[in-house]
């Protein structure tokens, strides 16, 4: 390569290293979540709050990753299945297995434990381990909110637990006479949906559903500005998965390592170790102190107040380090006496849905 043609590959190659830089400008390198990288911004997002809320669901047309839904046909919904807080970085990934019918190695592993439990001694020793692998169930969608402080030209994603809200919402629009359902996301003849949402943190509950006329339907240029839903969410490989399934903090865990053996101590375990408590400061300055009252570190990443939470770096750091407190704690103690381990390939660490 002459000197002419390297300095050719060299301006191609910096423009894509400046590009791929960019990109992750903004990357904490901590607790991803399903969403693509870069796509979204948190305003793109809209939270629900313990109170009275309006809203229109917008829908959309399906992309290739609907596991519903054929591409091209409209939807209202992206139903979809999450393992939370899996491997080394946490990350959260879709389950493979509920959401597309494909192998998921969390699945697999989690298979097998229940395998392990009807052979052992002392089955309840495997409960929380087996509970813990089990994904969770998440409602994505489009919607405009008619709440004061919402701009009602807007639309943003709302994404919620699917027993809490779309599991009462298709309850409450069930007819009570000749059978059917309100059509409430139908862009002409839909509805306003009015909720109020009960309490907060694990009490949240969505109740007193109502369907209200719209003043309007949903224009044109609301049904552009939804997104594609499926097309936001990143659908790993499998291979990918199980990368981070296997990970590990610890350098000396070694592939030949029975994963019941360096198995980290439940969650119920981590939090019995708990960050030291501060005085509350003016507006909640103080870093170890939680804006929504849940435990500092102990509870990192577990809440949606945690997606938008000013002190998530300090909080996940915080995580970390009571993590490896509990695993140093967990390994001094006299091993009992166990089943024989999985097979080593299915490895890793347990992680909460």
């Amino acid at each position: 390569m002459n000197a002419s043609e390297r300095r050719k590959a060299m301006k191609e190659e910096m423009r894509k290293r400046q590009e791929e830089s960019n990109s992750r400008k903004d990357d904490s390198g901590k607790f991803r979540k399903i969403y693509k990288e870069g796509v979204l911004k948190k305003s793109d997002f809209w939270k629900s709050t313990e109170g009275e809320h309006s809203i229109d669901i917008i829908p959309y047309i399906a992309g290739a990753d609907n596991p519903h839904v054929k591409e091209g046909k409209p939807a209202y919904i992206l139903d979809v299945w999450i393992h939370r807080r899996v491997g080394l970085n946490e990350d959260d990934f879709i389950c493979l297995n509920k959401t597309y019918n494909r192998p998921c190695p969390i699945c697999e592993y989690q298979a097998e434990l229940i395998k392990q439990r009807k052979r052992s001694d002392d089955p309840e020793s495997f409960d929380d381990e087996i509970k813990e692998l089990n994904p969770t169930r998440r409602a994505i969608y489009n919607i405009v909110s008619h709440d004061k402080k919402d701009d009602p030209d807007e639309v943003r994603i709302w994404d919620v637990s699917h027993f809490l809200f779309e599991r009462e919402l298709l309850e409450a629009a069930r007819k009570k006479r000749g059978g059917g359902f309100v059509l409430f996301a139908d862009p002409d003849e839909g509805k306003v949906i009015s909720f109020r949402q009960v309490g907060e943190k694990q009490q949240m509950t969505f109740k007193a559903f109502e369907f209200e006329d719209r003043e309007d339907v949903i224009s044109d240029e609301l049904l552009e500005r939804a997104k594609c839903l499926d097309e936001l969410i990143n659908v790993p490989s499998y291979e990918e998965v199980k990368k981070a399934f296997l990970s590990s903090s610890d350098n000396s865990y070694e592939e030949s390592t029975p994963f019941r053996e360096e198995a980290v101590v439940s969650r119920k375990e981590e939090s019995s170790v708990k960050p030291p408590k501060k005085e509350e400061v003016g507006d909640l300055k103080d870093p170890n102190m939680c804006p929504f009252d849940y435990e500092f570190g102990a509870d990192n990443n577990r809440f949606d107040e945690c997606e938008t939470c000013d002190y998530f770096d300090e909080c996940s750091d915080e995580f970390r380090r009571l993590r490896k407190a509990s695993r140093a704690v967990k390994r001094e103690e006299p091993k009992s006496e166990e089943v024989p381990p999985p097979p080593p390939t299915a490895r890793t660490r347990r992680r909460s849905a």
